[in-house]
């Protein structure tokens, strides 16, 4: 049956907002019929002709149904986009952020001289994929603790040409004898009882392992990873933090005990502390 863009569209989306806001709504059926169909944004609008086999109807059908399940879209569609740069995501690893990136940025934009960099807790490795594009002439190392998240990462890593060394390791406990010259890490910063204030697509589907950390120890990963700087980052190195915005203070504190200078906390696009850097004296 032939129909139009438009109307597949308008359906969508209303069916959509029964459960998000009216701009998300639109945003995820402009993704759907994209990915799903091949429509674009200039076919709803010129109302173009088209006729959707069963088999389309019914996968249009299903991912509908998956996000009304609060399931990510970025999930759903198996990608997403970071720095400019498609990724691969699924289950094993967290989608990454807006504010991930501008970590990345901050990196990047500070135009570092290093051989050797290291990202703690890769996930999809999309912190060393970015880096490894803006720094080619430096060796650059991922780590998680995931087997899965790392044969995530790897792919990503080979779709967007770039060589990453990746191993499996788990900075809490054994840490391979290497040095570098800058240290990234968005490790776990979420405390356990602020699940109760987050959204079901990402409780009930991002890895808890990467998200979370125990109430009475919120700077674990922090402290952990401030010590194996110490030992692993050359003189004069960097070390880079995503943060809990609650915590940067005490993120740049800790960094200061670890006798770390030129100690810098910087806000995100929203105004909340989200990064803090400082170099090994």
């Amino acid at each position: 049956m032939l129909s139009n863009a438009k109307t597949i569209f308008k359906k969508l989306s209303d069916q959509l907002a029964t459960a998000f806001d009216p701009e998300e709504a639109k945003s995820f059926a402009y993704l759907i019929l994209e990915e799903v169909t091949g429509l674009s944004k200039t076919d709803i609008l010129i109302e173009k002709p088209v006729a959707l086999a069963e088999e389309i109807n019914d996968e249009i059908s299903t991912v509908l149904k998956r996000l009304l399940a609060h399931e990510p879209i970025q999930y759903i569609l198996g990608k997403t986009i970071f720095y400019g740069l498609e990724l691969s995501v699924n289950e094993h690893v967290l989608i990454p952020r807006q504010e991930t990136e501008e970590l990345v940025d901050w990196i990047i934009k500070a135009h570092h001289h290093t051989n050797n960099i290291l990202d703690i807790g890769t996930g999809s490795g999309c912190i060393p994929i970015a880096l490894a594009k803006s720094y080619p002439l430096s060796e650059v190392h991922a780590w998680d603790v995931s087997a899965g998240a790392l044969e995530v990462a790897m792919k990503n890593a080979a779709d967007n040409e770039v060589k990453i060394h990746f191993k499996q390791v788990d900075v809490l406990s054994e840490i391979p004898d290497q040095k570098f010259g800058l240290i990234v890490s968005n490790p776990p910063y979420i405390l356990e009882h602020e699940k109760a204030e987050m959204r079901p697509n990402v409780l009930d589907h991002e890895p808890g392992t990467a998200l979370f950390v125990p109430d009475q120890d919120p700077l674990l990963f922090y402290r952990t990873i401030c010590q194996v700087s110490i030992d692993h980052l050359n003189p004069g190195g960097w070390l880079y933090f995503e943060i809990n915005e609650k915590y940067g203070q005490e993120v740049a504190s800790l960094m200061k005990d670890y006798q770390f200078t030129s100690i810098e906390t910087r806000l995100d696009l929203n105004g909340k502390d989200r990064m803090v850097r400082g170099q090994k004296s």
